[in-house]
């Protein structure tokens, strides 16, 4: 039976070849699609799912910040017996690796100080060497094999030497496997907090506290425990967030976070595309279905009448879905190997050689069986004993042809809402990169400094400026970013926390940062050690008094100078908070020049004044305004992607277009015939026959307006700026796609009008 079965269904697949065909390049993208956005939300929801305890460690969240003061972790161990495991880190220690003898030979990432009880609570694999000796011994150092092999060439490093952060040489004493890309944050070493003296420092609040508790523990009883006694001991007010692990991959608005942020709402925006396609190349399906099945009935009718069960025909039904959902796995399967091993693979953050051919073919099967399934269970709107009456024109027409005027408005909704959030995030994105930030940033030129430069810092500000290209030269910690230091300080009784940024003394002049209070930095060496802030921390803790004032530092106090105007030192996702400029010439690791003329004069300068003082170290440059941008990289791949998909949306509605018109022109064959012989123009023939597509896509832009207006504020409100949502925007979608039906059912329909009336009229 199942033979006969499967031989019939086949048989039906191959003699409506087009419909088939249609039918198995609509479910391929959609497969195709579908697997790609799966695979993205495993990632995105299976972060530092390696560690075998995630779901029991927990990050201490203090107010709307990750730091606080180094000896929580400590006090709550002691004081609460529920805690197993209780550890204190710093991400500050240093954010690149240095081979003692190669400077050029350099490894960028965060190296993280801890204690012993870190490894513990998450799970290292250590390939060589003895890690705990890393946060018990103040000289060593544990990093990953991918530092280990690009400083050295081989993981057999023990007892070898590292400079961290051009300064300090530590000593190799383990090798441990680089933490996967689907990991909050992924160190490339470890050293003891015992090198951090200030963890002690009651003032100082800079250190991440994670705790292992068990999860049915974690209550809102427990955390007001922890709040009493923080409070208790420090006299301060504040509250406590427990967040597992396993979520702070997900966490949104928090100040002073370190690690990989993706929000949620991104991902279940993906995971609605995916289901959404799906959606729309089944329903294309199911109109094919209908379509056609006036044609089939009188079939079925004589199975059903010589002794065949309707079960007999809808396994029938499920086979041929089952033959075309196959036929097109296969394709989807070659096209996800063709985007893996091509550019397009950049637009998902993660490599999907990842997912083994096993992954590939279980998911491939599941999409496929599912789709199957619920295109043979959908409803078709006929009786099989009312075909030889032919009855399906008057009985159960209308049924049917109304599912289908829904479904197919559902498609063209689904299609308007991706077309017009793409216009709508690029508009957003094009926003984004042309804001003025409050700095001038355009034609500034960055690059890291060696530790002879350092050394020799004002001749080689000298020899830079001797261009004339060269207009002006300052340095600082770093460049403009979104995990800044973070430094958290008990100011007149008063808890503060607020960003610092070690820079030169002419820092704010070059990036015409205008001083609001008080005075700018002078260029007299006297003049070290002096802070200035930024009105957000006028606004937000009213430090106006306290000009000529000091303030708490690592290496004692700075006087507060000045304050000067807000600016926009990170992304447009984060508010402007507290920061402190503070003139420190020994922590500037980065230099930045202003330029005029032409670039490639301008770098061979700048490069071959570098290479006369640290000829052995590598010149790596960048751009200022790219680093701004770089903020915006999720921005920008969120647009591609939604463009990419809003495109298989639209081709998979338009091959679906291209079907129905194609049984619609079938069935009005004759009544085209009968028109053009009582004088119809080819005109009226293609506005009969493309009224109700046009009406269709009228409603359905009535429906997606108001949806995809409320998604983009939702999305905007991401941003502390944002563009405005223009009715435009909607317009343009809109004739986007009814330009784009209309394209597609006007060769159905022109070939069906323009034929002649003579052979319409025999037309059976």
């Amino acid at each position: 039976m199942i033979r006969y079965l499967l031989k019939t269904a086949l048989r039906h697949v191959v003699h409506r070849k087009y419909f088939s065909l249609l039918n198995v390049i609509g479910f391929s993208m959609a497969f195709a699609t579908s697997l790609i956005i799966f695979f993205y939300v495993i990632f995105e929801y299976s972060f530092d799912s390696h560690h075998e305890k995630a779901a029991t460690v927990y990050r201490v969240e203090v107010g709307d910040q990750v730091i606080y003061k180094g000896t929580t972790a400590q006090l709550l161990k002691d004081r609460i017996p529920e805690i197993k495991n209780a550890s204190t880190l710093s991400p500050y220690a240093g954010q690149v690796l240095v081979h003692p003898t190669q400077p050029d030979n350099i490894y960028a990432g965060r190296v993280f100080q801890a204690d012993s009880a870190i490894s513990k609570m998450l799970t290292f694999d250590v390939l060589i060497g003895d890690l705990d000796a890393a946060f018990i011994d103040k000289s060593k150092i544990a990093i990953d094999d991918e530092a280990a092999l690009q400083l050295f060439g081989s993981t057999s490093v023990i007892g070898k030497m590292v400079q961290v952060n051009y300064g300090r040489e530590m000593e190799i004493c383990a090798v441990y496997e680089a933490f996967p890309s689907n990991s909050t944050f992924s160190p490339v070493g470890f050293m003891s907090i015992k090198q951090n003296a200030s963890r002690f420092e009651r003032s100082e609040s800079s250190f991440l506290t994670f705790l292992e508790i068990e999860p049915h523990l974690v209550t809102d009883e427990l955390n007001q425990r922890m709040e009493d006694i923080i409070n208790a001991e420090f006299n301060d007010e504040v509250s406590i967030h427990l967040r597992a692990l396993k979520d702070v991959h997900f966490a949104e608005k928090v100040n002073y976070e370190y690690a990989k942020i993706t929000k949620r709402s991104t991902v279940d925006l993906f995971l609605f595309i995916a289901f959404l396609v799906l959606i729309i190349s089944v329903i294309n399906y199911y109109n094919f279905k209908c379509g056609i099945m006036p044609t089939r009935e009188k079939n079925f009718f004589v199975q059903e009448v010589n002794g065949a069960k309707l079960m007999h025909i809808r396994l029938t039904l499920l086979f041929e879905g089952l033959i075309v959902c196959v036929l097109a796995a296969i394709m989807a399967y070659i096209l996800v190997e063709l985007f893996s091993s091509s550019q397009l693979s950049e637009l998902v953050p993660f490599d999907l050689k990842e997912f083994s051919l096993s992954d590939r073919v279980l998911m491939l099967s599941a999409i496929c069986i599912s789709a199957a399934i619920i295109s043979v269970l959908l409803p078709t709107g006929f009786r099989f004993a009312d075909t030889l009456l032919d009855k399906y024109r008057t009985s159960t027409s209308r049924s049917f042809i109304s599912m289908r005027g829904v479904l197919m408005t559902f498609q063209f909704v689904a299609s308007l809402v991706l077309i017009i959030s793409s216009i709508v995030i690029y508009q957003q994105k094009q926003f984004l990169l042309n804001y003025d930030t409050g700095i001038v940033s355009n034609n500034v030129i960055s690059f890291p400094l060696s530790g002879k430069i350092k050394s020799n810092l004002e001749s080689f500000t000298s020899e830079l400026e001797n261009s004339a290209h060269i207009t002006d030269v300052t340095y600082a910690a770093h460049g403009p970013s979104n995990t800044m230091m973070g430094w958290g300080r008990t100011i007149d009784g008063e808890q503060a926390s607020f960003y610092v940024w070690p820079v030169a003394e002419n820092f704010l002049s070059f990036f015409e940062v205008k001083v609001l209070n008080g005075r700018d930095y002078s260029t007299n060496l006297l003049d070290d050690n002096k802070f200035i802030f930024n009105q957000a921390a006028i606004d937000k803790y009213s430090w106006e008094h306290k000009l000529n004032k000091k303030f708490p530092t690592f290496e004692g106090e700075a006087d507060l100078i000045g304050f000067c105007e807000n600016f926009h030192y990170a992304s447009l996702h984060h508010t402007v908070d507290p920061m402190c400029f503070w003139l420190n010439r020994k922590r500037c690791n980065m230099a930045f020049v202003k330029y005029s003329g032409s670039l490639p004069v301008v770098l061979e300068h700048i490069e071959s004044c570098f290479k006369a003082i640290s000829p052995s170290h590598m010149f790596d440059y960048g751009f200022v305004d790219d680093t701004y941008q770089a903020y915006y990289k999720s921005e920008m791949r969120l647009f591609k992607l939604i463009s990419f998909f809003s495109f298989i949306a639209l081709l998979i509605t338009a091959i679906g277009i291209t079907g129905l018109v194609t049984i619609i022109t079938q069935r009005h064959v004759k009544e085209i015939g009968i028109r053009k012989a009582n004088g119809a123009r080819i005109y009226d023939i293609l506005k009969l026959l493309n009224r109700k597509i046009s009406y269709t896509i009228a409603i359905a832009f009535v429906i997606s307006v108001p949806l995809v207006w409320y998604l983009m504020e939702l999305w905007m409100n991401n941003f502390i700026v944002h563009t405005t949502i223009h009715w435009y925007y909607f317009l343009l979608g809109g004739i986007c796609v009814w330009l784009l039906a209309i394209l597609v059912t006007l060769r159905q329909t022109w070939k069906a009008a323009s034929q002649n009336p003579i052979k319409a009229l025999r037309y059976e």
